[in-house]
């Protein structure tokens, strides 16, 4: 049987910031050239393998120059397999891209864009970090719309120190007047090297109180769903059919394609993690090796135990008969 994968770009931000832009995306066209020898249209092993969604992430590739990405993509649809109406994702800070970026990128082929926003709160912004503010996620959205781009995907960032119930109301009330199609609301997730970590550890902010956390995210679900978004997973919604087809993949066993910087892959019998380091991914890259910092092998019973794990994160459920 054909079995159909996603294409997942990752990207580093510091690269595109500097003089190593051109030689990032020569390495990424080197590493898409290595897999189409494997899965592309004249693959040696795959060449029946379908794409049915391409996604651009990881970073910030909004940044980056649009004729990189048009030229990417263009090597992309001409060595592998996409399905005709694939999902082609990119992801967008609201800083970060202005109408003649967004008209490029849907010349390109790009039919989806997952715009950051986190919160529509100026203070909560502040305090997060962000170079954006309400007004920059709004313009956004509206270019997004009047470029084509209507296919958005926007995010909530739920149990930050400082929200309240009543920020979060109002910040899921503009992101519905946006009118988006896939929203995912995210639970903060504290990381052992992150600046928020270090905050907390020194006492300079304090975590929300965990059931306060629990209470917000679940009028969250309750707010969503009566402005007609349905849950299809934990932290994600979407209007009826629009479903992110890219982050299926990982919930239903599924099997994609990771290239670039810190990318992520997942194959029949294998998981693969990318060097992170630029230097590294180059090294292997220009050797004409995949970049691989590490590889994991996926018997059977590892299969089992992740597709249980990752497809109770689904309203719908499992699938015993098609896991068996």
């Amino acid at each position: 049987t054909t079995e159909i994968y996603t294409l997942s770009l990752h990207d580093a931000l510091p690269i595109y910031l500097g003089p190593l832009s051109d030689d990032y995306f020569r390495l990424l066209e080197s590493e898409i050239g290595m897999w189409a020898g494997l899965y592309g249209k004249q693959g040696l092993q795959h060449k029946d393998m379908v794409f049915d969604s391409i996604y651009v992430g990881g970073g910030t590739p909004s940044i980056a120059p649009p004729d990189y990405w048009e030229r990417t993509l263009k090597m992309i649809t001409s060595v592998f397999n996409i399905l005709p109406g694939a999902e082609i994702t990119i992801e967008a800070n609201p800083a970060t891209f202005d109408r003649s970026k967004a008209i490029s990128w849907r010349r390109s082929g790009f039919n989806r864009v997952s715009l950051g926003g986190q919160s529509f709160d100026d203070g909560e912004l502040n305090s997060m970090g962000r170079i954006y503010r309400r007004a920059a996620i709004q313009d956004g959205v509206q270019v997004l719309k009047e470029t084509g781009l209507s296919n958005i995907s926007m995010d909530l960032l739920v149990g930050y120190p400082g929200q309240t119930m009543n920020s979060v109301e109002k910040s899921i009330q503009e992101t519905v007047a946006c009118d988006p199609c896939h929203i995912s609301a995210y639970l903060l997730e504290i990381k052992n090297t992150s600046v928020i970590e270090g905050l907390m550890t020194s006492g300079r902010m304090q975590p929300m109180d965990e059931d306060l956390a629990a209470d917000i995210y679940e009028m969250v679900c309750s707010e969503l769903a009566e402005y007609g978004y349905m849950q299809y997973e934990i932290s994600n919604f979407c209007k009826p059919g629009k479903e992110s087809a890219h982050n299926m993949k990982y919930w239903t066993d599924g099997f994609f394609l990771g290239i670039g910087t810190g990318a992520h892959g997942r194959l029949e019998k294998m998981r693969y993690a990318n060097h992170s380091v630029l230097d590294q991914y180059k090294t292997d890259v220009v050797a004409g090796k995949f970049p691989w910092d590490n590889t994991v092998e996926l018997d059977l019973h590892t299969r089992m135990v992740e597709a249980l794990l990752m497809g109770l994160r689904l309203n719908q459920g499992l699938d015993l008969m098609a896991m068996s």
